[in-house]
């Protein structure tokens, strides 16, 4: 029997792991995968950026946890070896109204002890040439990771301390035996001590297993990404962002240039059709799933989800609205400058009343079971911190 199974090998499984085996090489604990291959989905299909804690809507707990982060993954980068691009964020205004709500972002920042530089047109264009704008910020300690290479290192620094990676094994079900959790997965009955269920979009399920999480529902969204082509890559230098608009459900379009130089730019958010959709293909019966929360249903027909569906289908299916949303950080852009780039499909939680829930941290527990329903928004920026917490969770049940 094993002291601990961890269920995933994404960024919170393999940081969560890491933190327990730092603590004591002597635990027995293995990683249970259900792929061959990390990384193919949530932990490996992201833009790979270290966002320090700014911007409104951020608890004084979450905004520590991300600045917290982006130090200690850069360390983690530069300790390994692992790519790292430094060279900050810029984040743009193009109206008044946005010029207003950069201010209080810049003054998020600054409460919490985050170093922003305020830009008039001329100091936008010092740092983005091809950018537009009438005001903006400069965030210095804004930074992007080569997600893949980040937690394929965390996994072999778990391997190289003692923990066991098991790929290809899914879990099916679990349970509590009064003396250990049982496991029964694709190639057998797993038992240990305690357990993380880290399950990314199906932790929800395995969580209701235990009679958990019973006032929350897992909804998709299928997220598709655009990149630069290499000709036109040199009219992004490094992470450049509209003001966001807290009244808006819609993200805007984002872009980001990654540590190998490619610059990646979106996303457009649509539902998706399955927990790992990530083509123009469904999966009935998780579909099925989904449709029969009540919740689902209220949230689809809420006024906020008619604005956003008007919004981001648009721009999912129409490309020329998503050129247009583009353009409004960078005019010059053309047709010929997108080409599709990889699609992720994200989670949210909605409650029974339709309404989604908090994008805090969600962990619900057992006496030998922890489980992590949502990680936060910032996964890769927050995933040596939050490992450390989900650990001392964890060694409490040991």
């Amino acid at each position: 029997m094993h002291d601990v199974a961890i269920i995933g090998a994404g960024l919170v499984g393999c940081s969560t792991a890491y933190a327990l085996l730092e603590h004591d090489p002597g635990l027995d604990v293995v990683i249970l995968e259900k792929e061959y291959h990390l990384g193919q989905h949530q932990s490996g299909r992201n833009s790979g950026v270290l966002q320090p804690g700014y911007g409104a809507g951020l608890s004084e707990r979450e905004s520590t946890v991300r600045t917290e982060g982006v130090e200690r993954a850069s360390a983690f980068c530069r300790q390994h070896d692992i790519q790292l691009q430094e060279s900050g964020a810029t984040i743009v205004a193009t109206t008044d109204q946005e010029a207003e709500r950069l201010g209080k972002i810049e003054e998020s920042a600054s409460s919490a002890g985050i170093s922003v530089e305020r830009l008039d047109t001329t100091g936008i264009q010092e740092y983005e040439p091809h950018a537009a704008g009438t005001a903006g910020l400069f965030v210095p300690n804004e930074r992007v990771v080569d997600s893949q290479q980040y937690l394929h290192e965390l996994a072999k620094q778990c391997k190289n301390i003692g923990g066991i990676l098991q790929k290809g094994t899914e879990v099916e079900q679990i349970d509590d035996t009064g003396s250990a959790v049982r496991l029964q997965t694709s190639v057998g009955t797993i038992s240990a001590q305690t357990v993380l269920n880290s399950a990314g979009l199906h932790a929800c399920r395995l969580a209701h297993e235990f009679g958990l999480a019973q006032d929350v529902s897992v909804v998709p969204f299928r997220c598709q990404y655009y990149e630069l082509t290499p000709s036109s890559s040199e009219l992004c230098r490094s992470l450049l962002y509209p003001t966001p608009n807290p009244s808006s459900p819609s993200p805007g379009v984002k872009f980001v240039r990654r540590p190998d130089g490619t610059v990646i730019l979106g996303p457009t958010v649509s539902p998706a059709l399955g927990y790992e959709s990530y083509e123009s293909t469904f999966d009935s019966p998780q579909i099925r799933q989904i449709a029969s929360n009540a919740g689902f249903w209220k949230f689809l027909a809420s006024a906020g989800t008619l604005r956003m569906a008007k919004q981001e289908l648009s721009k999912t299916y129409r490309p020329t609205t998503f050129l247009e949303e583009a353009r409004k950080l960078i005019p010059t852009l053309d047709e010929e400058d997108l080409v599709k780039s990889f699609v992720a499909v994200a989670l949210r939680l909605l409650t029974r009343d339709g309404e989604m829930a908090s994008s805090e941290l969600d962990v619900r527990t057992t006496k030998r079971t922890v489980h992590v329903l949502n990680p936060m928004s910032a996964g890769v920026t927050v995933s040596l911190p939050l490992g450390d917490y989900l650990a001392d969770h964890i060694l409490e049940r040991l």
